[in-house]
């Protein structure tokens, strides 16, 4: 299995505008999102082989779409490890290059290439920024829109086992310039992820100081670096609303530095 994995990371290496993701996240790392877990996990059962005997189709593809920060990208590394599938990350900018044709034809060559490597999870990221300009000609004489026809056409009729994982921050802005995306047959679903409520914002305080609480190598608990029941995170969630995931994340670490500057003492609630 190990060889095969190093074969496909190779071969995705060489591709261009394919990334392989060895990142792990595991559900644990992630706070709030239950009906998206959910979900994720009733898709996932539907690989196994007693739901393609009953003529249950394999899962295509989601859509996030939400705030920046939100965690879209945290969650499509959930889904990958949720599906035990590897992660590719497709750059869509990068396919586009100065001759005729060689934009179409580097995006057909990178799809084939996510197929051959499959199963796996097709990851892309900032969907509205690559496809702008994809539902008309704009000013490149019609290659944002060839390119984002490829796409669609690729979606709508793929059989391999390759799931889509697309996220986005703006919904209007897809929308507007590319409605047929959201044509059912190419997303399973649609995901809008919002600002953490107060028990989200709570869980998530608690995985990022657990996570700096622990020791490197040994990764037992530093209590003279972080305490964690010495903490009122119910306090913390209150006086957080809009914060989103990772300002919430940058200000355990920036608390912890600030603990650090002043004699290297245990995080207060004061930090």
């Amino acid at each position: 299995e190990k060889a095969i994995m190093m074969r496909k990371k190779k071969i995705i290496s060489r591709s261009g505008a394919l990334e392989y993701i060895d990142s792990i996240v595991e559900k644990k790392d992630i706070g709030g999102l239950e009906i998206l877990m959910g979900w994720l996990e009733q898709r996932a059962d539907l690989l196994e082989p007693r739901p393609q005997e009953r003529n249950i189709p394999s899962p295509k593809g989601v859509l996030f779409i939400g705030v920046p920060g939100s965690g879209k990208s945290l969650t499509a590394k959930v889904v990958s490890t949720i599906f035990s599938r590897p992660l590719v990350r497709f750059d869509i900018a990068q396919v586009y290059g100065s001759y005729i044709g060689q934009s179409e034809e580097t995006v057909r060559k990178s799809l084939d290439v996510a197929e051959a490597v499959a199963p796996c999870v097709l990851w892309i990221d900032e969907l509205e920024k690559a496809l702008a300009g994809g539902a008309s000609s704009g000013g490149d004489n019609g290659v944002s829109a060839r390119v984002f026809g490829t796409l669609l056409t690729w979606m709508s009729e793929k059989d391999s086992d390759v799931f889509i994982v697309a996220t986005a921050n703006n919904l209007d802005q897809i929308l507007a310039s590319n409605p047929e995306l959201f044509r059912k047959g190419r997303f399973d679903q649609i995901f809008f992820l919002d600002y953490p409520n107060p028990e989200a914002r709570k869980e998530i305080f608690r995985i990022h100081l657990e996570k700096r609480a622990k020791n490197v190598e040994t990764k037992e608990e530093m209590k003279d670096s972080i305490d964690i029941d010495a903490l009122n995170l119910d306090d913390l969630a209150s006086k957080t609303r809009f914060w989103t995931g990772s300002e919430i994340e940058w200000a355990v670490i920036g608390s912890l530095i600030a603990a650090h500057n002043d004699g290297d003492r245990v995080l207060l609630q004061k930090d």
